[in-house]
């Protein structure tokens, strides 16, 4: 399986016929060693990884400048938390995680100060990042609990999943407190019924 930014293709050939890149195939023994060689590096670890395109590598890693790779960790850091998924949200304490390359945040995590002082909620900082971001099809809409982004849908799409989220999981509440009132009033009528048959209670 080989896939691109745009799809997935079953073979390298069908990427190289499509994209009129036979040289690619010159190198194909080669390019299959060194992605295996990547694929085993990281198989059977818990190291969070992702891919992200090279001039985007190339424009925010070779100036070495802090704001500009601040940007980069915070890119490679929401993209391997999101993955194929079009939108997520997540805690601000797991993203520091992610960008410090842990896995998650819960255990023995120590997160630099430098992310934590860049990344401050409502920071200068923080604000220009994201907008930085949306360059690279960053969309976030606001969030009482963390970040709220996709990277595949537009705003509005966004805006529109997230509020049709937030009606099922307030509906999926009421159901399951009728459904807990509903057993909560049963049990106590089954108790009635028991203490009357064992004369606890007056008829």
């Amino acid at each position: 399986m080989v896939y691109s930014e745009e799809r997935e293709y079953d073979s390298l050939e069908d990427l190289a016929s499509e994209w009129e890149m036979d040289w690619v195939l010159k190198y194909e023994a080669r390019i299959q060693k060194v992605g295996g060689e990547l694929f085993n590096s990281f198989f059977g670890s818990n190291l969070p990884w992702t891919g992200i395109h090279v001039d985007t590598w190339d424009k925010y890693y070779k100036p070495r400048k802090k704001a500009d790779l601040m940007v980069l960790l915070t890119h490679l850091a929401l993209k391997s938390i999101i993955q194929r998924s079009s939108w997520k949200n997540v805690k601000n304490e797991f993203l520091f995680a992610r960008m410090a390359g842990y896995e998650s945040s819960k255990g023995d995590t120590e997160i630099p100060e430098s992310i934590r002082e860049f990344m401050k909620t409502g920071s200068r900082t923080r604000t220009k990042l994201f907008q930085e971001l949306e360059a690279l099809n960053f969309k976030r809409v606001a969030s009482s609990r963390g970040i709220t982004y996709s990277f595949s849908l537009s705003l509005s799409e966004l805006e529109f999943v997230v509020k049709k989220a937030r009606f099922l999981s307030s509906e999926q509440k009421l159901k399951e407190s009728k459904a807990k009132a509903k057993k909560e009033a049963e049990e106590r009528f089954q108790q009635w019924k028991k203490n009357r048959e064992t004369g606890e209670v007056e008829n």
